[in-house]
């Protein structure tokens, strides 16, 4: 899973769920405060802790979790609208401070943070007071997005699933029997990745399977074997060259020229995505000159043996189509945000 690539190097893991908290979820993480029996009206927090590594880590944030985890501070005797709306601001506001405190260490973390309100509002409150909850969540959700612009977090904001009602009246929601699941709205699922290695635009489609490689990439670790491939989310990308012993290697383009001398293989780091390259290698048979357009992580195998084939170290991915956001993506349809906050991501990369 991601999270076993993660501790393996050396990443701190945790989260805040109030749904989603499965078994297996929870054995992944160093610590974990979630809702146990999943409800909002008399809701029980339990906290977890399994520390791969990191303990003094594991310790601290376990004591954090503990004085958050009064939640009936937050919910009290409120009722409908309010009370779900309280309830995802106490998880964002949890997640905020464990955030903050994650922070004044060195240590890369990954956290995951779901706020389960907006589905329950769904399914139980009826469409007027779930697009209401919504609301209320939309503001509590910007918290934690500003948090992670201040101290140069990776953002990532996704859900599950979606939810669909019969009539605009209707007293309840749903997105799985064929009554609801034909609905687009209980389909489409919105992701959107936020941070300074990210670019600007709007990616038409992908998959719920496309999100771990594509956080891998970003995390500039291996991908692990599944059905999606890695979205080309990232501003930079990387150039590996392969060519004949002793050769020389010029990369031109987006206004510079690097060059690398006297080897077979040569990698370029952080170049600017979403621009066109030449690749020029000057070897005993002279100087060679190979266009590429690089969208991604790309290979460009020049030896004799490679015939210049270009090639993605994970897998071909479609090319982003950019507009003048900054450094936020957005995956589907972007009005589909407001529909369904399910799940967060905040994650801290070390980078030399």
């Amino acid at each position: 899973t991601i999270f076993d690539i993660a501790h393996k190097n050396g990443y701190f893991c945790t989260g805040v769920m109030e749904n989603g908290d499965f078994d297996e979820m929870c054995g992944e993480l160093d610590t974990i405060m979630h809702i146990q029996n999943k409800s909002i009206k008399n809701p029980e927090i339990s906290i977890d802790t399994h520390p791969y590594s990191h303990e003094d880590i594991s310790r601290n944030i376990s004591e954090l979790m503990a004085e958050w985890s009064n939640i009936t501070e937050y919910i009290g005797d409120k009722e409908s609208v309010k009370r779900y709306i309280a309830y995802n601001e106490w998880a964002v506001d949890a997640s905020d401070a464990i955030i903050r405190d994650l922070c004044e260490d060195e240590i890369p973390f990954i956290m995951i943070v779901n706020l389960g309100a907006v589905d329950s509002a769904g399914h139980n409150l009826g469409a007027s007071r779930y697009l209401d909850v919504i609301d209320g969540t939309d503001e509590a959700v910007m918290k934690l997005y500003q948090r992670c612009v201040d101290h140069h977090l990776l953002f990532i904001l996704t859900a599950d699933h979606g939810m669909g009602f019969s009539a605009s009246g209707a007293a309840h929601g749903g997105h799985a029997s064929e009554k609801y699941a034909k609905h687009p709205e209980s389909q489409l699922v919105p992701l959107v990745f936020s941070g300074s290695g990210v670019a600007a635009g709007i990616i038409e489609s992908g998959g719920q399977d496309d999100i771990a490689p594509t956080l891998l990439r970003q995390m500039g670790m291996p991908d692990i074997s599944c059905d999606g491939s890695p979205l080309p989310v990232g501003r930079y990308a990387d150039l590996r060259v392969i060519t004949d012993p002793d050769a020389d290697v010029e990369v031109r383009g987006c206004g510079g020229v690097i060059r690398g001398t006297s080897d077979s293989e040569f990698l370029f780091r952080g170049l600017d995505a979403n621009c066109n390259y030449t690749v020029l290698v000057t070897g005993d048979g002279g100087t060679d000159e190979h266009e590429i357009f690089l969208d991604s992580d790309r290979v460009v195998d020049c030896s004799a043996a490679g015939r210049a084939i270009v090639s993605d170290p994970y897998e071909q991915v479609e090319k982003t189509q950019k507009n003048d956001q900054k450094n936020v993506l957005w995956i589907a349809v972007p009005i589909i945000m407001i529909n369904l906050v399910g799940i967060l991501l905040i994650i801290k990369i070390m980078r030399e």
